[in-house]
């Protein structure tokens, strides 16, 4: 069985900006250009995290498919476990560290995450995050770091999952954005 992780397009502001921004236009570009990377493939079960951007990002290929699009709580950003406006410091000092530097709840937060990634039944695309996205894969690769990986927007990230586990099938393109 294969999954795909899909970062979300560009948001219309910043994480530390607005609680759950829409896509910018140039966010709903890159959600149409979706549909072009999965065109020839066979229409796969939809998941997204519940925030507008991924869900957003995630309507144009379910359209072409015609599958409706399930919202996952599993699968939303890292929760910020400050006030909003402490929220660009909080994150940026996260990201600089390790899980086991980390609040309990973050790591319930990617186990949950994990656990239900490694549940999906069938091939499935989900659309999240960039912190995600991380969470996944230090689990995957037991890399204690919370960023490993700068997932571009719409990077796609495939796995294969089987009886003997997840594995890596590619990692998604990466580039360096702005996230907060």
């Amino acid at each position: 069985m294969k999954l795909y992780l899909v970062r979300h397009g560009e948001a219309a502001a910043r994480w530390s900006q607005s609680r759950d921004p829409g896509l910018s236009e140039r966010g709903r570009q890159q959600a149409r250009s979706i549909c072009e990377r999965f065109c020839d493939h066979t229409p796969m079960k939809v998941v997204t995290s519940p925030l507008l951007r991924a869900r957003e990002t995630a309507a144009p290929l379910a359209a072409m498919w015609g599958v409706d699009v399930r919202a996952d709580d599993a699968y939303r950003e890292l929760p910020s476990l400050v006030s909003f406006e402490e929220r660009a410091a909080w994150l940026k000092r996260v990201m600089q560290g390790t899980w086991d530097e980390v609040d309990e709840a973050l790591v319930n937060w990617r186990d949950i995450a994990w656990c239900a990634f490694k549940s999906i039944d069938t091939d499935a695309i989900v659309f999240s995050h960039f912190m995600l996205i991380n969470a996944i894969l230090s689990r995957l690769k037991g890399d204690n770091r919370l960023v490993s990986f700068e997932p571009d927007y719409i990077s796609v990230t495939a796995f294969a999952v089987g009886d003997d586990g997840v594995e890596l099938i590619e990692l998604g393109k990466a580039l360096e954005t702005v996230v907060l």
